[in-house]
């Protein structure tokens, strides 16, 4: 019984942070990874190929981005670069965007020569 408790208490003490920590307006939705190559690079959007297709993304001031672990700018960002993006599907109003979370990148083999 204490450990039921100790579990509910420490979940309830949880879900305000969790809310807390989402950018305003958005929900909490489930996560998504995928995996490809940046095809496309403009000031503020991003384009990763995958074997399934072309997924295009903002890249908002919130999006947190990695290059090798170490994190970067969004002007250091390259095509050919491999990619993880982590993002979530957010509903408003009647349309379906896709909201970039983290961007993780590995520099293209030809940099690393």
């Amino acid at each position: 019984m204490k450990r039921l408790f100790l579990f509910s208490t420490l979940a309830a003490s949880l879900v305000p942070a969790l809310v807390h920590a989402q950018p305003e307006g958005k929900s909490l939705e489930r996560l998504y990874t995928v995996e490809g190559v940046v095809s496309r690079v403009e000031s503020k959007e991003i384009e990763i190929s995958t074997d399934e297709g072309d997924l295009d993304f903002v890249l908002d001031d919130s999006v947190r981005i990695f290059r090798d672990g170490k994190r970067i700018q969004r002007s250091d960002i390259q095509p050919g670069d491999r990619a993880r993006a982590s993002y979530q599907e957010s509903r408003e109003a009647t349309l379906d965007d896709e909201v970039l979370v983290r961007l993780d990148l590995q520099s293209s083999p030809t940099d690393a020569e």
